[in-house]
């Protein structure tokens, strides 16, 4: 085991990966799969040893018969997880240093198992029998335990229709455990922040955006769990948009998870009148999709207005559904506009020209 994982930190080197969740994760399952092909080589060699051969010659013997079936396993458990770094988008970029780690692992393991398996075994292992109580015992519990196996394995083929017919409910209630089992990319994690976007009108000042901080700073300062936030007014260059990050006590000293802080700074938020405010938590993968998950597109032939009447209405229903954290439509009329209407006879009278107005 020592080996194999040093020989998959060389490996990770040479690959320029780095020791993080996903390849600690992908050494932990390796260490379950590094020691399959060194059981089998030691086991064939004291097999030829007990047989009467001596040590080297049991290893040499040994290894060659068990070479094959070791390179195949080897390359099977690779096959099996390599193909996921080659997939594309965002799942493949999250994972390919989980599957080439716990795949250069199981190849690493092949080769000791090929290796210096046998040369251990050439050193260390002898052909001696021992006759203490607990040796005996092991043998005794060990034999019935295989005898028992062996009957269950005679009943077993003895009866294959009935093995085949529950085989068969196993593999139709597949479908149906698929579908019940929840599926998500990357479930949403407790990080201990909660972040706050605003925006106001586009025609509002810095003045205007700093006074309803103000008013978040202060349901902020209510929420029991909040240890330290900040705020920070008039984002990209906007003076009508601010940005806060709030910071939670430790997971251990607070009754509410971020998820639920959040949702309750949602509800007390919503009572902010004058502008847009959404409390949120980041996602366990930042940046998978700058776009939100669900989008509507609606077109007509008709007005604007009638457009945003319609996208209104989707919007408001969204909202009351509880079933949506944020919703937004991106056709506004919130633009300052001034409208100027020349009186052009009284300029006319005055000696002033529509150039001069402009």
């Amino acid at each position: 085991i020592p080996l194999s994982l040093i020989g998959v930190l060389s490996l990770m080197l040479w690959l320029g990966f780095s020791v993080n969740l996903l390849t600690l994760l992908a050494m932990v399952l390796a260490i379950g799969l590094v020691v399959d092909d060194a059981i089998v080589v030691v086991e064939n060699i004291q097999r030829h040893i007990e047989e009467g051969l001596e040590p080297l010659a049991a290893a040499l013997v040994g290894a060659r018969e068990i070479a094959f079936p070791v390179i195949v396993m080897t390359l099977t458990l690779a096959a099996v997880y390599a193909p996921i770094g080659f997939l594309g988008g965002l799942t493949g970029k999250l994972f390919i240093e989980f599957a080439f780690t716990l795949a250069g692992a199981v190849i690493v393991s092949g080769v000791v198992a090929l290796t210096l398996s046998p040369m251990m075994c050439s050193r260390l292992l002898r052909h001696e029998s021992s006759s203490s109580r607990f040796v005996v015992l092991l043998d005794r519990n060990f034999e019935a335990l295989k005898l028992r196996y062996r009957r269950l394995l005679e009943r077993t083929l003895a009866n294959r229709p009935v093995v085949l017919v529950f085989a068969a409910a196993i593999f139709v209630s597949l479908f149906f455990l698929f579908r019940a089992v929840p599926q998500e990319l990357a479930p949403l994690e407790d990080t201990g922040h909660v972040y706050i976007v605003g925006s106001g009108p586009l025609n509002s000042t810095i003045d205007y955006t700093s006074a309803y901080v103000t008013q978040v700073e202060r349901v902020v300062e209510e929420v029991p769990e909040a240890v330290r936030h900040f705020f920070v007014s008039g984002m990209m260059g906007s003076a009508n948009s601010f940005f806060g990050m709030i910071e939670l006590k430790p997971f251990a000293e607070r009754e509410h998870s971020a998820a639920e802080v959040q949702q309750d700074l949602a509800a007390r938020l919503g009572g902010v009148s004058g502008m847009r405010i959404n409390a949120f938590n980041m996602p366990s993968i930042p940046g998978a999709s700058p776009d939100l998950p669900i989008k509507f597109v609606v077109s007509s032939t008709g007005s604007y207005e009638l457009l945003y009447q319609v996208a209104k209405d989707i919007e408001l229903k969204a909202q009351k559904s509880g079933l949506f954290v944020y919703s937004e439509s991106e056709l506004r009329f919130d633009k300052p506009e001034v409208r100027l209407d020349i009186d052009r006879d009284k300029a006319a009278q005055l000696g002033i020209d529509v150039a001069e107005i402009g």
